[in-house]
């Protein structure tokens, strides 16, 4: 009978983290691809993964959540959750009272809503 021992389940784990880490990789290079070449290889998977476990440890479960945090990474900034610019992150991901996904949801519609202000007042200066 076969039996699985803990650091079987640690090894499988760890095996799993390395392969969604390098799909979402993947993804952020396709999607930025000039950025991506800019930093690097190397900065590219340290980014990715600080923004995997930086996701986990906001509450964010679900592959999909945790893609659109690492995006949230490289569109706004590698820090955007502790970054002092973008603030409003904070009490968003900070509400347990929502669902996860649903945090994340808040997260784009507040983005959206900050670069269209953010639009309105350089059209005005102009």
């Amino acid at each position: 009978m076969l039996k699985l021992r803990k650091q079987h389940l640690d090894a499988f784990e760890a095996q799993k983290v390395a392969q969604f880490t390098t799909r979402v990789a993947a993804h952020v290079k396709a999607v930025w691809p000039a950025e991506c070449a800019e930093l690097g290889e190397a900065a590219v998977g340290s980014a990715v993964q600080g923004a995997i476990k930086r996701a986990v440890a906001c509450g964010l479960t679900s592959e999909y959540d945790v893609v659109r945090f690492v995006d949230l990474t490289f569109i706004l900034a590698g820090d955007f959750d502790t970054n002092p610019l973008a603030m409003w992150t904070r009490p968003i991901l900070a509400d347990r009272t929502l669902a996860p996904s649903a945090r994340m949801d808040r997260l784009y519609q507040r983005m959206e809503e900050e670069f269209a202000s953010i639009e309105k007042r350089l059209t005005a200066k102009t």
